[in-house]
């Protein structure tokens, strides 16, 4: 992955499989769009009526359920960190501050963008906002606890 803040590299869904500890179907985010390590990042998630969610999340009528668009925003959060080379576990400390604001529903995208808040020795906050087609669909604050791997 590339440290470089000025030439923001887009990750695709393989290469987030190899970072990300969590595995199918738990990964979810498809690519990340921009990153500017320590900052800032923006990542992409589609959501498709194949998801497992949707086989006992309301079948007849299905909703992308808040508890993953919230693991979403802690995955998107988690790439502020990531950096080449450097092995660390982040862990969700704490999720506020987190509303809903409209229906994700199959065949939206989300559009994830994370913000760097603070950080104090092994802890770290980033704000989230999760966009669909322009429209803030939710938001929080994610605190990651780190540990050296």
């Amino acid at each position: 992955m590339s440290t470089n803040t000025e030439n923001s590299k887009v990750i695709n869904a393989k290469e987030i499989n190899q970072i990300l500890r969590q595995k199918f179907p738990f990964i979810q985010i498809d690519r990340v769009l921009e990153i500017e390590h320590g900052v800032r990042t923006k990542v992409l998630k589609n959501i498709t009526l194949t998801e497992p969610c949707f086989q006992g999340h309301f079948p007849e009528d299905p909703i992308f359920p808040g508890v993953l668009i919230i693991e979403a925003m802690a995955q998107a959060g988690g790439f502020i960190f990531a950096k080449e080379g450097i092995k660390q576990k982040g862990f969700i400390a704490a999720v506020d501050k987190v509303k809903f604001l409209k229906t994700v529903i199959p065949g939206d995208s989300l559009i994830i963008d994370c913000k760097f808040l603070v950080a104090i020795q092994d802890i770290s906050r980033v704000s989230c906002e999760v966009f669909v087609e322009n429209e803030m669909v939710a938001k929080g604050e994610i605190t990651y606890k780190f540990e050296t791997a």
